[in-house]
């Protein structure tokens, strides 16, 4: 659509088409990001970062569940096997401190994560 203006057409009307193309733009922008945003959540795959428990153990179970809900309120949950159990000793008390973990759920995340850590 051309926006010059001719003798025949008002101000206001060239204003308002370049407005509408900027809108267009901005439109498809956000549909873009959009559903960029949504493919990347597509290809999260959760037992792949938090491999669901073999044992049948419930304690294992509920600790699974409290990482993968809990500690993706603050940032994405990082694969279990990514940190050896004596890294994970050492984050444990800080997220347990900053999520304000009751000691059975505390005990639960600990004994998952350490269960599933590298070796």
């Amino acid at each position: 659509m051309n926006t010059t203006l001719t003798p025949l057409m008002p101000k206001g009307w060239a204003m308002a088409a370049t407005r509408r193309k900027n809108l267009q733009r901005v439109g498809w922008l956000f549909v873009v990001s959009v559903v960029s945003l949504l493919s990347s959540c597509a290809t999260t795959d959760i037992n792949a970062i938090a491999p669901p428990v073999a044992d049948g153990s419930s304690q294992l179970a509920r600790g699974r569940i409290i990482y993968v809900t809990k500690c993706a309120k603050c940032h994405a949950p990082e694969p279990v096997h990514n940190y050896t159990r004596a890294e994970w000793q050492q984050i444990m008390p800080e997220m347990v401190e900053e999520t304000h973990l009751n000691p059975s759920d505390a005990a639960a995340v600990t004994a998952y994560v350490e269960s599933l850590a590298a070796r």
